[in-house]
């Protein structure tokens, strides 16, 4: 993951292209309104059309829903925000959504609450907002990704709300094709998405510490010998062979060999001998076990979820690789 948050920290910010617009080109950048205290006085929010932000937000995974909407009563503000921020914006949501970023362009003037943050440019300048609005939508997950592995905000606060600094430190390059990610590292991205983030923001009974089924111990056999047969092309899984706590995974290279293990007569008591390490009264060290056995490698390890990823399949295949070079293989 840092490997991944490296390569995209190389790229220019969109706080960087954002603000050469911002002085440049008369665009405007800012979070909506807010009620507050109600000491200023904003006649041209009076009586205007706005999106809903609760019960329902007006902006989903969708776009803008525009029969949620309401009309504003207030007439004095805290913060009413320059009137040209509501003229046709770009308008992001301020929630972290695990499948796409919440952001819609609207074709018409629309006022917004501080739930929303907007972007708002000259006539001249839509072209480029809804040029933003589809890269945010293309590389959703590249963004999505990124705000969870940097944000330091993220797992501290509520892990559904995205800042407008989020945003501004997303990579956002001249050319935007640059941080996509590759098919190794969406693995990285995906697991992070699915269950890291939650298990970061102490969510209880997550999927990552439940059994593990039988498609994603496949899906992990196919990717770790993708990646094994990158060099040695010939690794193949064989069974899954599994006891009440813990799987066996095994795999061989060009032909079975005849000491293969076909029937499991491991029981609990002696795996756990092979990988629990207690240290002191109170901590209890899992360790990963593998084995070389001739043409077979043995990989053991709990049935919850969390160690058989994707991305762990990745990490397993490039420790298995650094055995096999030691081993001269």
């Amino acid at each position: 993951i840092v490997e991944i948050e490296n390569r995209l920290n190389q790229n220019v910010k969109f706080e960087n292209n954002k603000e050469e617009k911002k002085v440049n080109n008369d665009w405007i950048y800012s979070s909506g309104f807010f009620v507050g205290n109600k000491k200023t006085p904003a006649d041209y929010l009076h009586n205007t059309l706005a999106l809903q932000a609760s019960p329902k937000n007006a902006l989903d995974e969708n776009g803008i829903d525009w029969n949620k909407t309401y009309i504003i009563s207030e007439k004095e503000f805290e913060a009413p925000r320059n009137p040209l921020l509501y003229k046709t914006p770009l308008i992001f949501r301020k929630t972290l959504n695990k499948r796409t970023m919440l952001v819609d362009y609207s074709e018409r003037d629309i006022v917004f609450s501080h739930s929303f943050f907007g972007i708002s440019a000259p006539a001249i300048d839509q072209v480029f907002l809804k040029d933003i609005l589809k890269n945010f939508k293309e590389y959703s997950k590249e963004f999505i990704f990124y705000i969870i592995a940097t944000s330091g905000k993220t797992g501290i606060d509520m892990a559904t709300v995205l800042y407008k600094n989020d945003i501004d430190n997303l990579p956002y390059p001249q050319n935007i094709e640059n941080i996509r990610l590759s098919q190794i590292e969406k693995y990285f991205a995906d697991d992070t998405i699915d269950y890291m983030l939650d298990w970061i923001n102490g969510k209880q009974n997550l999927p990552i510490f439940r059994n593990v089924d039988k498609n994603q111990l496949v899906e992990y056999q196919k990717i770790y010998c993708f990646l094994l047969n990158a060099i040695y092309d010939k690794f193949e899984p064989l069974e899954i062979l599994q006891t009440e706590q813990f799987v066996i995974m095994s795999f061989y290279y060009n032909k079975i060999p005849e000491n293969y293990m076909f029937n499991n007569t491991l029981k609990d008591a002696d795996i756990e001998i092979l990988i629990n390490n207690k240290i002191g009264k109170n901590i209890n060290v899992t360790r990963i076990f593998k084995y070389y056995d001739n043409q077979l490698i043995y990989i053991i390890k709990p049935k919850q979820y969390r160690y058989w990823l994707k991305s762990i399949a990745v990490r397993d295949a490039d420790d298995t690789f650094a055995d096999l070079v030691d081993m001269r293989y």
